[in-house]
């Protein structure tokens, strides 16, 4: 680029360089976009659809997550109802979320996956009957319930249905 004076006499030259392609990373194996990238994701079949539930259950400590799950979900229209109950403990860990169909014990690789996770981690499940969500301390909760609305907003973004897909996150 250049900029001359009346008459021809160069003022000032400069020359920019940019690429014309930029390299990009590897594409997100899930399609789901989850911010930050959990440390395992196993997608599977089907999804569970989100509409508006009367039936689920959480563990002392769970409220800033299930606030924030119920804020998200009621922007879409969702509601939520209050817990059947709230107990000490369903499983493995003592903080727990579980949405839809009946309390089930968490598969031995998840259960596994559990006992190692550091503060504020998490394992999320869902299938076709529920979600659930673990963790040994209520921030990991936090983070799992943000993972389910990526999911939710990232299924919906690409098929216009409100519902989480099949998946296993740690």
């Amino acid at each position: 680029m250049k900029a001359e004076r009346p008459g021809g006499a160069l003022l000032s030259q400069a020359t920019y360089l940019f690429q014309a392609i930029q390299p990009k990373g590897p594409p997100d194996p899930t399609n789901l976009g989850l911010v930050p990238a959990p440390k395992e994701v196993i997608l599977g079949e089907g999804v569970f659809p989100i509409r508006s539930q009367e039936r689920w259950l959480c563990t002392d400590g769970a409220d800033a997550a299930m606030n924030l799950l119920a804020d998200e979900l009621g922007s879409w229209g969702v509601t939520m109802g209050q817990p059947l109950s709230t107990v000490r403990g369903l499983g493995v860990t003592p903080a727990e979320i579980v949405i839809g169909g009946k309390v089930t014990r968490l598969s031995d690789k998840l259960a596994d996956a559990v006992k190692t996770l550091p503060n504020e981690g998490y394992v999320l499940e869902v299938s076709p009957q529920g979600v659930r969500i673990a963790s040994y301390d209520p921030r990991g909760l936090v983070n799992g319930v943000c993972t389910l609305l990526q999911a939710i907003e990232s299924h919906y973004a690409q098929t216009f249905e409100l519902a989480a897909p099949v998946m296993q996150v740690v």
